[in-house]
């Protein structure tokens, strides 16, 4: 029969978290360019009041609103809170959310001079409604998804493939964040294709080139480069 062996595993998760602190301490030294779709991830929060009369609904009482980084400006949000240098590439539309995701990320430390702000395009929104009585926890009953424009003009990628050449001669690393909405696409991001001498990595649901899902030892190799 099989036996744990509590010290022991404790010993090696010890050495793990340690090798992992001692990783997220070089984020400070790095400057990491981060490319592909930001999303304003937008929190609906409200008291249920009563019940409608036009439909069998309850009627929500608005609380607040929360807007945040989603996406690859989490991605971004994430590094920088690590310590990282960060610049994104990306693409947001001169509405609303847009606006509210520059002044999160700028507030958070995040370079947003690559970030191509466009009349003519939507910013991807993702609108969750959460709804509580009053002194309850608010759960998540509905999300609302506004997505932005895929197809981009050639004036937009040339703007988007300029700043990436750019960003890339100054970065120690690329991570290219795509959920489907252009700016990971393959035809945009093959300009931060590089010659190995840094890393790019990819977390894409759509694309397989580079994509990688490392075990922790090949992460702590790789970050260790």
């Amino acid at each position: 029969m099989a036996t744990f062996n509590l010290e022991k595993e404790f010993v090696i998760l010890t050495k793990e978290s340690k090798a992992l602190a001692d990783i997220v301490r070089e984020f400070s030294r790095r400057k990491i360019l981060v490319v592909g779709d930001a999303i304003a991830d937008q929190f609906v929060y409200g008291e249920i009041s009563r019940v409608s009369r036009e439909a069998p609904v309850f009627i929500l009482r608005h609380e607040h609103t929360e807007t945040a980084p989603g996406g690859a400006a989490n991605c971004a949000a994430n590094l920088t809170s690590l310590g990282a240098r960060v610049s994104l590439n990306s693409v947001v539309g001169k509405d609303e959310p847009g606006t509210e995701l520059l002044q999160k990320l700028s507030s958070a430390g995040v370079d947003c001079s690559g970030v191509v702000v466009s009349p003519d395009h939507r910013t991807t929104t993702k609108v969750r409604v959460l709804a509580g009585q009053s002194h309850s926890t608010r759960q998540q009953v509905i999300r609302i998804d506004y997505d932005g424009e895929t197809d981009f003009d050639v004036k937009l990628r040339d703007q988007l493939t300029e700043h990436m050449s750019a960003g890339v001669r100054h970065a120690e690393a690329v991570i290219i964040s795509d959920y489907g909405y252009g700016v990971g696409d393959p035809s945009v991001t093959q300009t931060v294709r590089t010659d190995g001498s840094i890393p790019v990595l990819v977390d894409s649901r759509f694309r397989h080139d580079w994509t990688i899902a490392p075990s922790l030892a090949a992460a702590k190799g790789d970050l260790r480069r």
